[in-house]
């Protein structure tokens, strides 16, 4: 089934974010005319290069993914006329490549980590299409991960590294070392300095780029803050697991804290106070954390599903802590009804997590 025209979904996510499609086109820098033409549904096609420019100018992770539904609706090849196998090109990537997230959600993780594989034979010598490169290895790395083979993941994010360096593509460069970073504090065991350390690389990386346009700087700004929250959600693990000390975690807390503080994008802001939530929760300021969540749900008023669950997880872990088992019942059943409904498997395995442990508080 169809849904709006993109050029009714585009018209409303500019009216929103920008106020006038002159504001748009100067944001995209192109002109007035060409917007327009998007808007009254002139256009005979938009080719997917065009609509992820479009969506890389809006700040909603939400009007994001209702850009690209609406272009996928209204433009895109519906399912059946689909190949079976993504041409090597960057027409039969892209799709593969926007898709595999909500696919591989879906319970698809083995096809598509075996369909990521052939393409990534398939592109990774490619010397004059490193985007594509990028692209392709970095959803098999996540595919590994989610498979739980780390070990290859690493192999691959550090394959991945080499592509781009050779290829002088930074933004690709950061990413893989990312990566890489994730892979090893899965792989390792050992203190939380040393597990920190792991994205030494990384923070020596960014240190040293001069990002030049405006996409690397945005694309720069983010990964400092995904490495913020990710070394904020390492104290958290390890100190639910035993391993972890307070001090590491106050530390984590105060880069953590100083980073939200200067932040005002709104997604950023929400997953920054979310994480900000657990550890306030894992030092028992209960009371904090609820202060933290309750600012990462203002900050995000149109929330995606995945938004959605990860806010009740958080949620009814603070239900339980305050031994409010009637709340947490109900959330955890809105969360039970949320995966369900949008087969997010990856909050589906935190909802049997969090029944646990109301089971053994009931």
């Amino acid at each position: 089934m169809r849904g709006e025209p993109f050029g009714v979904v585009l018209r409303r996510i500019i009216d929103a974010e920008f106020g006038s499609q002159e504001a748009f086109a100067q944001a995209l820098g192109k002109s007035a005319a060409w917007v327009n033409q998007l808007v009254s549904g002139a256009a005979a096609s938009v080719t997917y290069p065009t609509v992820r420019s479009l969506m890389d100018a809006v700040r909603s992770s939400v009007m994001r993914d209702e850009l690209y539904e609406a272009w996928r609706s209204t433009f895109a090849p519906a399912p059946a006329e689909l190949p079976t196998k993504a041409e090597l090109t960057e027409e039969g990537i892209a799709p593969f490549v926007e898709g595999a997230p909500h696919t591989a959600s879906m319970g698809s993780i083995v096809a598509m980590y075996r369909e990521a594989i052939r393409l990534w034979t398939g592109v990774r010598s490619m010397p004059d299409r490193i985007d594509l490169v990028f692209a392709v290895g970095r959803v098999v790395c996540e595919l590994c991960f989610a498979l739980g083979r780390r070990g290859q993941g690493l192999r691959l994010a550090g394959e991945l590294e080499a592509r781009c360096r050779e290829a002088q593509y930074p933004f690709g460069v950061a990413h893989a070392l990312w990566l890489q970073g994730l892979a090893k504090q899965e792989l390792l065991r050992g203190t939380s300095d040393e597990l920190y350390a792991t994205h030494k690389p990384l923070r020596q990386y960014l240190a040293l780029w001069r990002p030049e346009s405006e996409k690397d700087r945005t694309a720069h700004f983010h990964l400092e803050q995904s490495l913020t929250r990710d070394s904020g959600t390492l104290a958290f693990n390890l100190l639910m697991a035993g391993k972890g000390d307070e001090a590491f975690v106050q530390s984590r807390l105060a880069e953590l804290q100083k980073m939200n503080a200067s932040l005002s994008e709104a997604v950023g802001v929400s997953l920054g106070k979310t994480t900000e939530a657990k550890l306030q929760a894992a030092l028992g300021e209960t009371d904090l954390a609820w202060d933290a969540l309750t600012a990462a749900a203002k900050a995000l008023p149109q929330k995606s599903p995945n938004d959605q669950a990860r806010f009740l997880v958080q949620e009814i872990r603070l239900y339980l802590q305050d031994r409010d088992l009637p709340r947490a019942t109900r959330s955890l059943s809105t969360l039970h009804d949320l995966t369900e409904e949008h087969s997010l498997l990856h909050y589906k395995a935190r909802a049997l997590e969090l029944e646990q442990a109301l089971a053994r508080l009931s």
